[in-house]
């Protein structure tokens, strides 16, 4: 049975605050901020699908932020999928941004800052899908592809080959080179449709072979370094020298969210 939770009825002083409240129930911890005071309204629609959950949000204007903070007070491990149905809503998450026009949508991860543009008021269906659940229907695939022309790190590459499933990647950008060209699946030349085709077939050759290596080199532990845990620990130890020599290191997170990686360093 849906369950709609609104700012209507509520002071004007409190709307806002209350809309977080929900928002954070709803979701996961999330910061919220609107000009428009008093004025602001919003509701969300609230059903049950299974595991996920299927969401209606109405609101005016706003900024939402899940911040390195709040994630890393929480172990809410989720996808989002956000589908337009009226305005428009800018989504920026590692270093990437889109905006969700109506009838597109966008997929983002709450285990890593973004932030939420809504400049006007809009109205999104949102699908919260634990993790597990959609790494068990990814595996089914054959292969991820996505041959982008830039690419800052590319998380998508990442969370497929941790559920076990090839990737056809771009040379040159997101994680291509931290394993050998055709151990993890195909690297091609984003502009060439040739080799995009050679890639594709590729992959669907090579199935069984590709998955059974990537297999193995989880088991090896060879992908740990993916993994957020290890992305940490090389930080501390990039981070605790020029600590402990009395420099002062800003945390602080930049105003537009990314999350860094050690592969942009290099």
């Amino acid at each position: 049975m849906p369950i709609q939770f609104t700012t209507d009825g509520s002071p004007g002083y409190r709307r806002l605050a209350l809309w977080q409240d929900i928002v954070c129930d709803v979701f996961v911890g999330l910061d919220c901020k609107s000009d428009l005071g008093s004025a602001f309204r919003g509701s969300v629609t609230q059903a049950p699908l299974g595991r996920a959950v299927c969401s209606e949000v109405c609101s005016d204007r706003q900024h939402v932020f899940r911040t390195p903070s709040r994630i890393a007070r929480s172990d809410q491990d989720f996808v989002l999928v956000a589908l337009g149905n009226r305005g428009d809503g800018g989504v920026v998450q590692d270093g990437r941004e889109t905006v969700i026009h109506p009838g597109e949508f966008a997929l983002y991860d709450t285990t890593r800052p973004y932030e939420l543009k809504f400049n006007h008021a809009f109205t999104q269906t949102i699908f919260k899908v634990p993790r597990e659940m959609l790494q068990r229907q990814i595996q089914k695939y054959v292969a991820f592809v996505m041959p982008t022309r830039r690419e800052s790190y590319g998380m998508v590459y990442v969370e497929s080959l941790l559920a076990g499933v090839p990737i056809l990647q771009s040379k040159g950008w997101g994680i291509h080179g931290l394993f050998a060209d055709g151990d993890v699946g195909y690297s091609c030349d984003p502009g060439s449709i040739e080799d995009i085709k050679d890639g594709l077939l590729h992959l669907l050759k090579n199935e069984a072979a590709l998955k059974r290596g990537i297999a193995k080199r989880q088991r090896a532990g060879e992908f740990n370094i993916l993994r957020r845990d290890s992305i940490a620990t090389e930080y501390r130890l990039i981070i605790a020298p020029v600590a402990s020599n009395g420099a002062a290191v800003d945390l602080t997170p930049p105003n537009k969210s990314t999350t860094a990686t050690p592969s942009q360093h290099a």
